[in-house]
């Protein structure tokens, strides 16, 4: 019989991308998250929300864009840290873009 470990994720960012001015999600919007290992691109759900799981501690540089639509760029850096029970304190990353017509 093997052994089988139950491995729980914890959030680690978390956020939402919206308009600026409208305050609306932008679903798709591409999200890249750096800090102290390659980059992770990902993207937002239809709702705009989007998160990143078990990440080591440290400092993130968080981007949302929406290439070829006409929206700049949202960027917010955030920290990583994890408690006395070893558990991640979430950073959270909202993050609203605006048009650049």
């Amino acid at each position: 019989m093997s052994e089988w470990e139950i491995t729980r994720h914890q959030v680690a960012i978390a956020g939402k991308v919206t308009d600026s001015t409208t305050g609306r999600p932008l679903p798709g919007a591409r999200i890249s998250v750096s800090g102290l290992w390659d980059t992770l691109e990902l993207n937002a759900a239809l709702d705009g929300h989007f998160h990143v799981l078990d990440l080591e501690n440290g400092t993130y540089h968080v981007e949302a864009s929406m290439p070829g639509s006409g929206y700049g760029t949202g960027i917010k850096q955030v920290t990583i840290t994890r408690n006395s029970e070893g558990k991640i304190q979430m950073a959270v990353a909202e993050l609203q873009l605006a048009c650049v017509h």
